[in-house]
Parts: structure tokens; sequence; C-alpha cells
């Protein structure tokens, strides 16, 4: 079970909830609300006993700290009961990406991506800025070899970011914008192993393995890209974080 501080951020989050639209909850230990699964080819659905509750279906402590919610577990919604993903072989990565100016960007940022890479439009207002982030950035991915399909293309928002969802394979990517040197690299998205938990509410939490954060959180991309006449940027791919 979690803590306390945990409850709390449930709690709020859930009532919330219940006035606005689906939103995602940026604090560490805060909650992402889900939607109805979307199957791919291969995928198998199980119903488990909710590992929050136990199965029960209760949760007084909640109920405590926010009465107005009862003791209704909000991972399962009382039931006791989630339904769960088994990925097949092609299931789509969901890949969160930024385009970054080398000259300018955070030197971590470069290398691990910024921790705020998964951020989505604020309900009244824009998204929040990355330091070197370059809007209206172009991004293709191409998959390659036997399976090669086409290509999707993507281009950043006014914050620099992206999200696209691709299936696991093997990438040229191309990233370009105006004004800096285009730069070209290979990725390669890995199947999706672990099981996907489709909670009505979510704690988001530090993965145990990049397996898990893959499943979690999807994938981080980051372009960076030097001006013309530079020393060139770079295309990396890492495990989500929350």
């Amino acid at each position: 079970m979690y803590s306390s501080a945990k409850k709390f951020s449930v709690g709020l989050v859930l009532l919330i909830f219940l006035g606005l639209p689906a939103f995602y909850w940026t604090v560490k230990h805060g909650l992402a609300y889900v939607g109805d699964p979307e199957l791919s080819e291969g995928d198998r659905m199980e119903t488990r006993a909710c590992r929050q509750c136990g199965g029960s279906g209760k949760d007084a402590d909640l109920g405590q700290q926010v009465p107005v919610l009862g003791d209704c577990c909000p991972f399962c919604r009382g039931t006791g009961k989630v339904q769960v993903i088994l990925p097949g072989p092609k299931r789509p990565v969901r890949v969160w990406g930024v385009v970054l100016n080398v000259r300018n960007a955070e030197d971590s940022d470069l290398l691990n991506g910024p921790r705020t890479i998964r951020s989505i439009p604020r309900p009244f207002g824009e998204e929040s800025r990355i330091r070197g982030a370059i809007a209206n950035a172009t991004v293709v991915f191409r998959r390659t070899g036997a399976e090669g399909d086409g290509s999707e293309t993507v281009v950043t928002r006014s914050s620099g970011r992206f999200s696209q969802r691709l299936a696991p394979g093997v990438y040229a990517v191309k990233a370009s914008a105006p004004g800096f040197e285009p730069f070209e690299g290979e990725l390669t998205v890995e199947p999706l192993v672990e099981p996907i938990w489709m909670e009505k509410a979510t704690l988001v939490q530090e993965p145990g393995s990049s397996d898990e954060a893959r499943s979690l959180y999807g994938l981080h991309c980051i372009a960076a890209l030097d001006t013309t006449g530079g020393d060139g940027g770079s295309i990396r791919l890492v495990p989500g974080e929350p």
C-alpha cells in the first residue's frame, strides 16, 4: 500500500477528475488516468485482482483522508478487478520526444531528456517551456529491414515536443529545422514485454526495470541539432520516466 502523502494525492486528483476532463498529473507520486484499452494484433486481455487493494475493492485509509470518496478503491473503482493487457510482439510503443538546440539546451537534457518531456498542454495555457527546444522541427521515422513499411513524420509543437506511436523495429530517423544542420541516426524500438495494467488511476512511480519503464511510460526520444557549420547533432532513445 502507499503512504499517507500519496493517499492525499490520490484524493485530490479524484476530486478534480470528477469535475474536469481526464488529465495527466505530472507531480511524482501523483496519478495518471487512463481510458479504454486499445488492442493491437497479438495482444491478450486478462482480468486480475486489483494489485492496489488486493481484490477487496476497499480502501479505508483513503476514506479517512477524503471522506467524500468513501472507502472505494480508486484503482479498480470498487470492483476489486482490473483489466490487464499482455502485449503482443507488434504492439506500438508510445514515443515522447523533443528536438533541442545543442548550443542552448541543458547538458542533462541532451543526455537523458527533460523531466517534463511528457508534459501535456495545461487546461488554460500552453505547455511548459524547455530550454533550447526547437519549435516546428520535423522528425521522420522510416522503418528499415524486412518489415519496412513507409515512414511516420511528426512536427514539434511550440514547446519543441512531439509524440508518436511506433511499432517495434529498427528505424532510420532524420531530424531537421530551418537554420540547423539536419541529423540522421538509427534507433531500435524494442517490443513491450511487461503487462499493462488498465487501472482507473495509476500511481506514477519509479519503474523496476527498463522493460517495465517502456510499458508504464513509453520511450523518450531526444534529438539535438546544431546550427549550419557546427559539430553536429545527435538522436537518442531512452526508457521513459515518471
